[in-house]
């Protein structure tokens, strides 16, 4: 018995088995070639070498906005997968480590391959990345190696050590199934009050962008064959500084600090070539981050050089009308979200995935959001995909999980422990 044997547990293991116990089996003991080259119907394969080009041509516009959501697998119920990626078209899945589906790790690679099945074979024909935090250790499952947290590894000021952790928690969260690990935190510790300081990295700039940077290498080494994840250097930017010290709110700093101290740690995060960049869930100097064009295109774009997928936070374009009081409403919120920069949005349920899907639809009908904007979005998350090897094998081999999850993977914790400790 797991620890986690709540409603998101039955829900999972419920949808899972509503694909058909063949479709899981077949994800388990792994699945052949000429099942792997066999997309969608035939008619619009996406083949393994990843031909994104072609792919992105024979979408239409409602698979590409598709493409742009990516739904919280724990809460979709048995009679909404099909919706999911027959209506929705979604691009991805995610889990939060407080309620994953399943806390086995075999449980959860065989029903992640399940749905990995269903939405290749009744979708059209792209498999979806998943996610899941790895802040410090792939800390879904039972079982797995939990890090010292980031302001810990900050401590030990050593990068090489900051990178071995995190090529242990990418092959640990590629052997569940996941494709991609939401971290390293690259704020700076500013307020002890933010409830997420500990998840900083340091107060120097430099010291925070160098261990970050080390991160970010040991998570993607090997991303592109199934031994590790996409990393996402996170939250661009200014997060860990909120002006009342609560966590999504509101940030004032000035311009020169801003440059000179929040963005450096991102930035050297960045020229270590992350595959991802997740958007601060806070405004900085009254904008919130997700509607800022300055930084998600003139700074994070242009100036950094980025050019792959920038993900929000959970919910954050509702958050821009229910907490920043910035937009009057949902349409609204997308509008200057998408046309900002943000290329997926993180989605907490079905009913939060049908408000984006259909509000972003309805802006790209009325001209809102130019289609060459939603070319682009969904360009960056299919090349997200094949440069993870998605088009070629998007499963996981849920017999070697305990192995790698397991304690043969301890040692490297033992060092960062002792190290950590002041």
């Amino acid at each position: 018995m797991t620890r986690n044997d709540g409603p998101s547990r039955r829900r999972f293991l419920q949808t899972t088995g509503a694909l058909g116990a063949a479709a899981i089996a077949g994800g388990a003991e792994g699945v052949s070639a000429e099942e792997m080259q066999a997309y969608g119907d035939g008619s619009r394969p996406a083949p393994p070498e990843a031909d994104v080009e072609t792919i992105l041509s024979n979408m239409s516009v409602e698979e590409k906005i598709g493409q742009m959501i990516q739904a919280n697998v724990s809460t979709v119920d048995a009679d909404q997968v099909e919706s999911l990626f027959t209506d929705y078209h979604v691009g991805s899945l995610l889990t939060g480590s407080a309620y994953p589906p399943s806390r086995d790790p075999v449980e959860l690679a065989k029903g992640i391959n399940g749905l990995q099945e269903y939405a290749i074979g009744e979708g059209n024909g792209v498999p979806f990345v998943y996610g899941l935090d790895t802040v410090h250790g792939n800390v879904t499952v039972d079982g797995s190696t939990a890090f010292p947290h980031h302001i810990a590894m900050g401590a030990t000021r050593d990068p090489d050590l900051m990178e071995t952790a995190a090529k242990h928690t990418g092959d640990s969260a590629a052997a569940v199934g996941a494709h991609w690990g939401f971290a390293p935190t690259s704020g700076i510790a500013r307020d002890p009050r933010w409830g997420r300081f500990y998840e900083t990295l340091s107060e120097d700039p430099h010291l925070a962008g160098e261990l970050g940077a080390a991160a970010v290498r040991g998570l993607q080494d090997g991303a592109s064959e199934h031994s590790g994840v996409a990393a996402s250097v996170k939250h661009f930017a200014a997060y860990s500084q909120p002006q009342n010290g609560n966590d999504r709110s509101p940030a004032r700093i000035p311009v020169r600090d801003l440059v000179e101290n929040h963005l450096v740690p991102h930035h050297m995060g960045i020229k270590a070539e992350p595959l991802t960049v997740m958007i601060n869930s806070g405004s900085v100097n009254g904008i919130p981050a997700h509607a800022s064009s300055w930084l998600l295109t003139d700074v994070l774009r242009d100036r950094m050089g980025f050019e792959g997928l920038a993900v929000s936070d959970w919910n954050d374009f509702y958050r821009m009308v229910e907490m920043h009081d910035y937009a009057p409403d949902l349409k609204t919120a997308v509008k200057e979200g998408v046309n900002a920069g943000v290329d997926m949005a993180m989605l907490s349920d079905m009913e939060h995935v049908d408000g984006f899907y259909t509000a972003l639809l309805d802006l790209v009908k009325a001209g809102d959001v130019p289609k060459s904007r939603i070319d682009e979005a969904a360009e960056r998350v299919l090349r997200l995909k094949a440069k993870l090897g998605l088009f070629a094998d998007p499963y996981a081999d849920p017999t070697k999980a305990p192995d790698v999850v397991g304690g043969a993977r301890d040692a490297p914790a033992r060092p960062s422990t002792s190290r950590s400790r002041c």
